[in-house]
């Protein structure tokens, strides 16, 4: 899997791996995955596996960035 997906709480993180959500081939399959089971979350990133670097994140609008 090229991408790892972390999402959470936004006041109740678990903290790094404990915030892990799942991996994806492509950005739009992390995103439809966060859509269809990732709504609980206030926060979420989609992190490139080998360079580490974050590629996209959101907080589903609910606080600023």
């Amino acid at each position: 899997m090229k991408l790892l997906i972390f999402a959470g709480a936004r006041y109740y993180p678990s903290g790094g791996v404990e915030d892990f959500f799942g991996f994806a081939e492509t950005t739009e399959e992390a995103l439809e995955l966060l859509l269809i089971k990732g709504r609980d979350n206030d926060w979420w990133q989609i992190v490139d596996r080998e360079s580490m670097k974050v590629v996209k994140q959101g907080n589903n609008g609910l606080y600023g960035q």
